[in-house]
């Protein structure tokens, strides 16, 4: 929007000019012909001041908890894809004593630890015992993550319904006002 300003006339009827038009010739309606200004010039003339109408904002609470469901569901669906990813094997099933032997020698410190402490409650050879027993800790750790995302999904499309409904509310209640008679 470019700044506009009043050019008087002689007549009392004030035309409208803008910077682009400095040194041309108008015409008022009385049949007078005026020139505009030069650049420098215009800045003493009266400025034309709009007012711009202000326009209700179309970003309102429904269309944020809209956003916070899409991001909790994102968030849930990532987490499910790395666990559908990498679900729990049993490390040691079917495998010979030298394999087993290899995997226990490029064991992660924390699970060398674990496997440590469980040598030393149930003795020598526990290999076979620990690895079940391993795998089933990391396949009830899988599972409890499952079921912790299933509130995950749920938080996720209640923001998005809640959104919704607020959006189509806040509709509703522009439409209303916009027909009451001022």
């Amino acid at each position: 929007m470019s700044l506009k300003y009043y050019l008087p006339c002689k007549c009392g009827e004030r035309l409208i000019v803008e910077p682009r038009q400095a040194g041309e010739i108008v015409v008022c309606r009385c049949g007078q012909s005026l020139e505009v200004p030069t650049l420098r010039q215009l800045r003493n003339l009266d400025p034309l001041i709009e007012e711009v109408a202000a326009t209700p904002s179309t970003w309102g609470l429904g269309q944020s908890l809209i956003l916070l469901g899409v991001v909790i569901l994102l968030g849930g669906v990532g987490l499910a894809y790395l666990f559908v990813r990498e679900p729990p094997q049993n490390p040691f099933g079917g495998k010979s004593p030298e394999v087993i032997h290899e995997i226990a020698q490029n064991l992660p410190p924390a699970e060398s630890w674990r496997m440590w402490i469980l040598l030393r409650k149930m003795g020598p050879n526990p290999q076979k015992q620990w690895a079940e027993r391993h795998y089933l800790e990391k396949l009830a750790e899988y599972r409890a993550l499952w079921v912790l995302l299933i509130p995950v999904f749920i938080a996720g499309a209640a923001f998005i319904v809640a959104g919704i409904v607020t959006a189509r509310q806040r509709r509703k209640r522009r439409a209303v006002a916009a027909r009451a008679p001022t």
